[in-house]
């Protein structure tokens, strides 16, 4: 048809308006204290592996060479795959809009040492974040490296990032090597004793294909 780009175009900004939507409802919700965790057992690590996958056609859109490196290949444990899948999201989209073109982006996903937290990083080639500036990176609607690099960003999704791994009971770092690289580090626990036992859904497990259904580009 006629109008057929243009019908792509209209549905391609409606989806992402509508995920727009949903981080400032999530995030309206971290403010208020209405955001619940509810974990279920599955592959943790085979969970973060889709995931990602499903953003990598963005990643070649534009231009950047995408690897995911997991060590080991699977581990059994407990997350909220909701939090997860905006959590890898918000980090990957986040290092697709810093990267430089041709450049590279990185997933990492490795254990600690007890195998009690999957320990997830995401490094960009990008040229650095100032040191002045990355303790202001997770407040909510800052947007002043967004000027600095003149990159279109609304300020919401590394606060977003930061309130789902905290109310996952993880750690979120930045650290950033001038004219090089950033990397972003999220810890999270996967034990079920880590979870109160209201965020504990004995009846399900990690769906698999949950990541095709919510990751859209």
């Amino acid at each position: 048809p006629t109008h057929s780009k243009d019908y792509a175009l209209m549905d391609l900004n409606v989806i992402r308006m509508t995920r727009l939507l949903q981080q400032i409802l999530e995030a309206s919700k971290s403010q208020s204290g209405q955001l619940k965790l509810k974990v279920t057992q599955g592959d943790v690590i085979e969970f973060i592996r889709q995931t990602a996958f499903c953003i990598e056609p963005l990643m070649h859109k534009k231009g950047l060479a995408f690897t995911v490196h997991c060590e080991p290949e699977s581990m059994m444990g407990w997350i909220d795959t909701d939090k997860v899948d905006k959590i890898i999201y918000n980090l990957l989209s986040n290092a697709a809009k810093y990267a430089r073109t041709p450049g590279t982006v990185q997933l990492k996903v490795t254990m600690s040492k007890d195998f009690d937290q999957v320990i997830i990083k995401v490094t960009d080639n990008g040229v650095g974040i100032p040191a002045d500036r990355i303790k202001d990176l997770f407040s909510r609607y800052y947007d002043g490296d967004h000027r600095w690099k003149k990159v279109h960003a609304t300020g919401l999704g590394l606060a977003l990032t930061r309130d789902l791994v905290f109310l996952h009971n993880g750690d979120i770092d930045c650290q950033s090597i001038k004219d090089q690289s950033n990397t972003f580090t999220v810890t999270l626990p996967i034990r079920k004793e880590d979870y109160a036992p209201e965020q504990v859904d004995e009846e399900k497990t990690i769906d698999m294909a949950k990541p095709q259904h919510t990751i859209i580009d």
